[in-house]
């Protein structure tokens, strides 16, 4: 049972409302026709860029489930539990991971197989485990921080979030019945288009307890049930929020 109120330092720092999240910055009408273009009908909200914009991003998502606001901070010390207390159901058990809970569609892969797969590794397991602890949970949260409070300049870029390798743990943690979709943009030609834009889809199959990642490049994908979605544009390094309308 993960207790969120344990040793928190955050206490003086109120839940934002959904509003909070975004910025005072007009909206994104360009983008927002660019995917109208693709034949979706779309609201887009600009996250603030404090080094936090991935969870606020993820925390809407959260609300559109029918869940609470949580304090980020909050918010990143569950998934960094979560992941900690589940290691091996994330790295798998077996040598090439294929027990993992975390599955991808690109070749059949296993989410975190890449870990620890150098033939001079004698305990593949052993340095998949140290590196998802190391490069992945060490980023999501640490206890000196308050992710909550004000500030002037972003966090340092190592508490980003790595959307492809936080996602699958917090869509394990949370069991949604939908999908969720991260639509990645760039300002690049491809074709007759500025715009790149790719669709990630997370989905949690509660079947066999596994998280299932699929892309589809070069393709705006609407999928049947999610009313938000997270937009991470490549340029800016940076994540916002879509409502899908």
């Amino acid at each position: 049972m993960l207790d969120l109120n344990k040793d928190n330092k955050n206490k003086n720092y109120s839940i934002k409302t959904s509003n909070q999240y975004r910025t005072k910055h007009t909206k994104n009408e360009l983008l927002e026709k660019v995917f109208e273009q693709h034949g979706v009908c779309c609201k887009i909200d600009i996250m603030n860029s404090d080094g936090n914009c991935g969870w606020s991003s993820y925390n809407l998502i959260l609300e559109s489930w029918g869940k609470e606001l949580m304090k980020i901070s909050d918010l990143r010390k569950a998934v960094y539990k979560y992941g900690s207390e589940n290691v091996d159901k994330f790295v798998g058990t077996t040598e090439d991971g294929s027990d993992s809970c975390f599955k991808r569609q690109l070749g059949g892969s296993i989410g975190y197989s890449c870990f620890g797969t150098r033939q001079a590794v004698k305990n593949k397991q052993e340095q998949r485990a140290r590196i998802f602890k190391k490069t992945i949970l060490n980023g999501i949260f640490h206890s000196g921080r308050n992710y909550d409070k004000p500030r002037r300049r972003p966090l340092h870029l190592d508490y980003w979030m790595n959307a492809h390798y936080v996602l699958p743990i917090a869509m394990h943690l949370f069991k949604p019945k939908v999908p969720l979709v991260l639509y990645e943009v760039c300002k690049k030609q491809t074709g007759n288009n500025w715009w790149y834009i790719c669709t990630d889809i997370y989905t949690y199959d509660a079947s066999n307890d596994t998280v299932f990642y699929e892309r589809h490049d070069d393709e705006v994908v609407e999928v049947a049930g999610v009313k938000r979605g997270m937009i991470f544009k490549r340029d800016l390094n940076h994540f916002d929020s879509i409502e899908i309308q």
